[in-house]
């Protein structure tokens, strides 16, 4: 500012031809003083003019933003209920697709010993080697994927089953097999499959958008109940996900009211659902069933989607 001043005092000085010693010239220099303090007058009104346009312009910007801001949370809003209302369509265009499928299960309940002795993909009576005492159970087939015989053991396809279930329902399994529908086939029939050894396992994740992942393990057993259904080791992993379920590997399962992780409190409690937690969710694919992707809902450490179905499968080597 008082470089300023300077500038239009040399200018004034020139102008009015004042010389070197103003008290020779005094009208001169009054003239000078006058113009000065009339621009520092102008310049402060100006500085004030300024000020009150920027706080005005701060005032409309803020406004702007909220605006801005209530406009991206109804645009959010209505993404979810695009979600929503795309996952419902999915759905429905799941089931109509499955009713040729549930016919072929319907016509396809022969007994067999492993799913290689399966013709087609459906649900068959599975009799059990080495429990002759004990009637088939029923089991779906899946013979198409990575050169077919598949035993599926889990299903998650559109939230309609909670698998947030106790101790005794993770043990004797649930939900509907037929139909494409979703379910856990139960501990201890996967342990008393797995027993024998020489099992593999498949694991099958995709977005609601199309997205397809999938992890595989060369070796796959379930101890019986007497060791909390303990995950033996795995085999080999291959795949596109990650190598998630290494990190489960020897654990016990955990549900709801049998807590057996190494966490201070109930990984199941916490993410709502039973699982072979170590420390909690590196992987859990019976979460919650969410078009969001967060360690609450279906996960698996690698894939960063949200999983809207998932799918795993045992198979005899």
């Amino acid at each position: 500012m008082i470089q300023y001043k300077m500038i239009i005092v040399l200018i004034l000085l020139k102008q009015t031809n004042a010389s070197d010693h103003p008290e020779q010239c005094p009208f001169g220099y009054e003239l000078i003083v006058f113009r000065l303090e009339h621009l520092e007058n102008r310049v402060s009104q100006l500085f004030e003019k300024l000020e009150s346009i920027v706080a005005e312009n701060q005032l409309a910007t803020d406004e702007r933003m909220e605006n801005l801001s209530a406009n991206v949370t109804r645009i959010l809003d209505l993404l979810e209920e695009v979600e929503r209302s795309g996952a419902i369509v999915n759905h429905q265009n799941r089931l109509d697709k499955s009713d040729e499928t549930t016919a072929v299960e319907n016509n396809n309940a022969s007994t067999i010993t492993t799913c290689r002795d399966a013709p087609s993909t459906g649900i068959f009576q599975l009799a059990i080697p080495g429990l002759s005492s004990s009637a088939p159970v029923p089991v779906l087939c899946g013979v198409t994927l990575f050169q077919g015989s598949w035993l599926v053991i889990q299903q998650r396809v559109d939230g309609a089953v909670d698998f947030n279930r106790n101790w005794t329902e993770y043990r004797t399994g649930f939900g509907p097999m037929a139909g494409f529908g979703e379910f856990w086939l139960g501990l201890e029939l996967i342990s008393q499959i797995t027993a024998g050894g020489g099992y593999e396992l498949l694991v099958e994740l995709k977005s609601e958008t199309g997205e397809y992942g999938w992890a595989r393990y060369g070796r796959f057993a379930v101890d019986g109940e007497a060791s909390k259904y303990q995950l033996g080791e795995l085999g080999e992993y291959s795949g596109t996900m990650g190598d998630s379920l290494a990190n489960s590997g020897g654990m016990k399962f955990t549900t709801v009211d049998s807590d057996n992780d190494n966490w201070s409190r109930n990984c199941a409690q916490h993410y709502m659902g039973g699982w072979w937690y170590n420390s909690c969710v590196f992987n859990n694919l019976n979460g919650l069933f969410t078009p969001k992707p967060n360690e609450y809902g279906i996960h698996w450490n690698g894939w960063t989607k949200a999983a809207t179905y998932s799918r795993m499968m045992i198979r005899r080597k």
